[in-house]
């Protein structure tokens, strides 16, 4: 049975299927006269209606129907276009400008986090506190590490680690400070402990850090100018 949507388009009248076989001529062409394409599908027509009980007319209605929507879908599918060399140019440095920017916004991270971390040193606390007006400042600095190991059947050690504070000290002096004082002090952290193999006792590993209290004065002679800047360095 034929769709009721397209019975309704084979009942068009004789002009109106005359006038879209002529759209249809001009639109894939003849090769001849006028009506040589109706005719091409007239031959189509009869040969598909034999034995369907179905004209040929209207064989022919639902070939053109059928184009039409073929016609209809080719329009709304979206057209591949050819860049031209200018937009590919355009894209190209656009593209450019994006890594650019993308680099030297890194790049100023980098400076920023390297200018963070020389604030957060002696050094840089000490230039805050000149520039704060201060009179004196003080830093500590652990300048040993001690860690405590036991081990079955031999005895307690120790294992020390030391830091040297004399960069950190020079570093704050010329930060425009003089050094007045330095104390230690020995902070215990905790202790390792085991029973001594075959005798009494305990073998006991102490295990903590030196800290020591470095005390500055104020003293302009000793400022370096121009500052440093260390974080201008940073690549």
């Amino acid at each position: 049975m034929v769709d009721e949507r397209v019975k309704d388009d084979v009942k068009d009248s004789a002009a109106e299927r005359t006038a879209r076989l002529a759209d249809w001529d001009a639109a894939h062409g003849s090769g001849g006269a006028p009506g040589a394409a109706h005719r091409r599908l007239l031959t189509d027509a009869d040969a598909l209606a034999s034995g369907t009980g179905v004209s040929a007319s209207e064989h022919l209605d639902l070939r053109l129907v059928g184009a039409e929507d073929s016609v209809r879908k080719a329009l709304r599918m979206p057209i591949l276009k050819r860049k031209t060399p200018e937009e590919i140019q355009a894209e190209r440095l656009e593209d450019q400008r994006r890594r650019a920017a993308a680099d030297a916004s890194a790049h100023q991270m980098r400076i920023q986090k390297a200018r963070d971390a020389f604030f957060a040193s002696p050094a840089g606390r000490a230039r805050k506190a000149f520039a704060n007006g201060d009179l004196v400042f003080q830093y500590s600095l652990d300048v040993l590490s001690q860690q405590a190991i036991i081990i079955a059947m031999h005895g307690g050690y120790t294992t020390k680690k030391q830091v040297d504070p004399t960069d950190v000290i020079n570093a704050v002096c010329r930060e425009g400070w003089d050094l007045v004082n330095g104390s230690f002090v020995f902070l215990e952290q905790g202790q390792e402990s085991r029973d001594k193999f075959m005798s009494s006792g305990q073998n006991v590993a102490v295990k903590g850090t030196v800290v020591g209290y470095y005390l500055f004065r104020r003293g302009e002679s000793n400022r370096v100018e121009p500052l440093p800047k260390p974080w201008e360095d940073v690549a």
